[in-house]
């Protein structure tokens, strides 16, 4: 489709009001779904509104926007909405956090859909923790129960820091709740969303109030949590390697070996590779170039 049809079908939609689905059917062999949106960036009430009213994740959005980290926006900008994704390389099953790109993705029982969510992870010095998890409690309207490590982080700092908080507006937790089976990490809502998609939180999870509401209603005890850290993702479809790629968290991180893999991520990415080595045969250095830009949303490999 030509790319300005594309924007102007995109902006309709956007100003009828059409709402965008977080739920895809999965298809066989299917590894991308979704797809970009482009709009009208209006920053009156402020990036986190923007963000928010789009259900993106606020540090992926500015990725696939970099110009909107100035503060001097023109009026009238147009702005791609990142709504399209690469499924990270874990087992689809149960709920898959990647914190390289601030999303989760719930994978329905029945294995015919997935929904995803921008969320807030840890930040510097309180990173969320990565391995595999379970549900093992839900609780709405919870109590926080504020973490020995945090309250007397807080107290060092001179904060009259309490050692629970009722729940109500001034809760963290907002009002939703999923305990991890690791001692005092939790998926939950947030009475502050402005934080969402961000590095923000004391190590849990936090979604935006509506979008834990939803998930908080499809999840059972004991589903399965994956938390990992991909800040690169690889997937061949349609004939095309397509390249998703995050700034890293961690400062000493380095590109996947995806020509001698020895993690279950970097052969997926090894199988992409070699699809495409096969089908064009075009220098790494531009593999290389899309994997380094971190611009947030699937792109094509091509010269």
């Amino acid at each position: 489709m030509d790319i300005k049809k594309y924007i102007v079908i995109s902006l309709l939609l956007l100003v009828s009001g059409i709402a965008e689905a977080v739920r895809f059917e999965l298809k066989p062999g299917q590894e991308i779904y979704g797809q970009l949106m482009y709009t009208v960036y209006d920053n009156s009430n402020g990036i986190f509104e923007f963000t928010r009213k789009h259900d993106v994740a606020h540090d992926v959005f500015l990725e696939a926007n970099p110009s909107l980290n100035n503060n001097l926006v023109e009026k009238n900008t147009v702005v791609i909405l990142p709504k399209r994704f690469i499924l990270p390389a874990a087992p689809k099953k149960g709920i898959v956090i990647n914190v390289a790109e601030r999303r989760l993705y719930f994978y329905d029982p029945s294995g015919k859909y997935v929904d995803t969510f921008p969320v807030s992870i840890g930040k510097k010095d309180w990173e969320t923790p990565l391995g595999r998890f379970k549900i093992v409690s839900k609780k709405k309207d919870p109590v926080w129960y504020v973490p020995k490590s945090l309250f007397d982080a807080q107290v060092a700092k001179g904060v009259d820091m309490p050692k629970y908080v009722l729940p109500g507006e001034d809760n963290p937790l907002g009002k939703f709740a999923m305990r991890l089976s690791i001692t005092s990490y939790l998926i939950h809502g947030t009475n502050m969303p402005e934080r969402i998609g961000r590095r923000q939180t004391a190590g849990c999870v936090s979604l935006y109030p509506e979008d834990i509401k939803r998930l908080f209603s499809l999840v059972k005890v004991d589903t399965p949590v994956t938390i990992i850290d991909q800040p690169v993702k690889m997937a061949y479809h349609e004939n095309q390697l397509w390249v998703e790629s995050h700034t890293a968290l961690d400062e000493d991180w380095r590109i996947p070996s995806f020509k001698d893999p020895t993690t279950k991520d970097e052969r997926k990415m090894q199988t992409a590779y070699k699809r495409w080595k096969k089908s064009e045969n075009l220098p790494d250095e531009i593999l290389m170039t899309v994997i380094k830009d971190h611009f947030g949303i699937p792109r094509k490999v091509k010269r």
